[in-house]
Formats: C-alpha cells, structure tokens, sequence
C-alpha cells in the first residue's frame, strides 16, 4: 500500500461511519473553535512518524483548519521511498454533543469522527493510529 492510500485510510475514514445520528445540524460550534489546529503527535510520539506501510514511510507534519461556514482542509505531508508528497482534503465539519466532531471528505456525508477539547483535536483511526492535533 502506497503511502497515499495508506493516509487517505488513516485519515478519510477514522473511528466508523456515522450511522443515523440523529439531528444533522448539531449545536452551534462556539467561535472560538475556528482556525489552524497543529499535528503535535502520532500514537503519543513526536513526528515524523514512521507508519508501517510502506516500510519508511513518515508522517512530516499536518494541520486542520476549521473555517466558518462549516467547512475544513486538512493537509498532511508525507515522506517516503519516492520522496516528500502532500495529502490535502476538504470537506465540512460538524459539532454533536458539545464535544464530537464529524468530518465529511469532499462535501460528502460525515464519515470519520473525533474529539474537540480544550483546543485540542483528537482522531483515532480503524488502524489504531491516535492522531492529536492543537491549537
């Protein structure tokens, strides 16, 4: 698995698919969650990150902005055998139970998940990859 499939794995389909999750709209996002949130660390350890597949492969670096509107990007970098690429993603976001955030690839439904506390963004992928990221 080329390590462009292996970030659009980790990152486009996170802890499951939503499934009837009642209310679409959710709470309004507070203000003060919009903006640049960092990749800080992978599984609990600095970047870069050494992802099992492609053996070599690393993540760089990443960040997710939420912007008004509903809408974010996220973008990753990546090394690997061939050399340095970027995965860029754009969707929308949305806020339920105060706390957990959808995310929607490409204008889609919502199809991964995480936690927005404190300022800090938390992922957890169907491979067990832990993202955190912060503000």
């Amino acid at each position: 698995m080329r390590i462009r499939d292996f970030v659009l794995a980790t990152i486009a389909v996170s802890t499951g698919v939503l499934a009837g999750c009642g209310d679409d709209g959710g709470p309004a996002a507070p203000s003060d969650l919009y903006g640049q949130y960092t990749l800080q660390t992978v599984n609990g350890g600095s970047l870069p990150f050494e992802v099992q597949q492609p053996p070599g492969s690393e993540i760089l670096l990443g960040s997710v902005t939420l912007k008004l509107g509903s809408a974010y990007d996220l973008l990753l970098e990546y090394r690997d055998k061939v050399g340095t690429s970027t995965y860029d993603e754009s969707g929308a976001w949305s806020l339920f139970a105060a706390d957990s955030i959808f995310f929607g690839p490409g204008g889609e439904a919502a199809t991964y998940r995480g936690r927005l506390a404190g300022g800090v963004l938390t992922t957890v992928t169907p491979d067990g990859l832990i993202l955190r990221f912060a503000r």
